[in-house]
């Protein structure tokens, strides 16, 4: 779980900054 923890993280956290650009539109 811990090695693919990052990938999970840097996924999860590009995926939220789309979100918050479509939201501020």
């Amino acid at each position: 779980m811990i090695k693919i923890a990052p990938s999970i993280l840097s996924a999860d956290f590009s995926r939220l900054a789309e979100e918050i650009k479509a939201a501020e539109q």
